[in-house]
């Protein structure tokens, strides 16, 4: 998929640590999901190939935001939705 930058634009969300367990009847329970990040990853001009969607997700692993073993969800404007889990990060030595 070839993407423009008319239609680039992403959201990133950090979900919650735990959900509701009971059963869902009678119309769900609430859940807060709290916006982190919003961005157009593909630059005025340029023109960005996603294929898998890596390329997106490094982007975001790579945020001073992302916090170990959390979980992220990527909502794009080019019909991609993606989540990703925050790794350790580890010391070179």
């Amino acid at each position: 998929m070839k993407v423009q930058t008319e239609d680039n634009f992403c959201r990133v969300f950090e979900l919650p640590e735990k959900y509701p367990s009971d059963y869902c009847f009678q119309g769900g329970h609430p859940v807060t999901i709290k916006m982190i990040d919003w961005f157009n990853p593909v630059q005025p001009g340029n023109e960005w190939s996603v294929e898998t969607g890596e390329s997106l997700c490094d982007f975001v692993l790579r945020k001073g935001y992302i916090k170990p073993g959390r979980k992220y969800l990527i909502l794009t404007d080019f019909n991609i939705a993606l989540v990703v889990t925050g790794k350790s990060q580890e010391k070179e030595e």
